[in-house]
């Protein structure tokens, strides 16, 4: 398994990784220009798995770095983590997590978070798994 940062090589793969995750047809052109702007932004992270060099990518996990003032530190916050249902039970989640964390560690960051649906229950029990503890509630509202 490698584990790496993606690149705009790997556009359209990570776009259909993100049309997995959300079980929708996404609007491609939106996405390439929001995934480029995160490229050059050092305040985005994504890695991409692979099962061999030069393999499209398997998964991906993608985490945004922010201080925030609640915590009067530095945060990851885990925006997307896919693994390709093909290649799902083969620990890439784990590995992908993991890199994940190291990536939040290297960037100065105390704490890693994110928001998942309360329908994912298989992604909260893997979370779980990781040590991530469930304390907070989140809301939404559509604009």
């Amino acid at each position: 398994m490698i584990i790496e940062n993606a690149s705009l090589a790997d556009t359209d793969r990570v776009i259909e990784l993100e049309c997995i995750l959300e079980n929708t047809e996404l609007d491609y052109a939106r996405c390439k220009e929001i995934f480029e702007a995160q490229l050059e932004n050092p305040s985005f992270c994504c890695l991409v798995a692979r099962e061999t060099p030069g393999a499209p990518a398997a998964g991906l996990i993608n985490i945004r770095f922010e201080d925030q003032l609640h915590h009067a530190a530095r945060v990851a916050g885990i925006l997307e983590l896919v693994v390709d249902p093909a290649c799902r039970g083969g620990r890439i989640g784990q590995e992908l997590f993991r890199a994940g964390c190291d990536a939040a560690r290297k960037a100065g960051c105390v704490q890693i978070e994110l928001e998942t649906s309360c329908w994912r229950e298989g992604a909260h029990r893997f979370y779980e798994r990781e040590g991530m503890v469930f304390d907070h509630r989140y809301y939404t509202m559509k604009l």
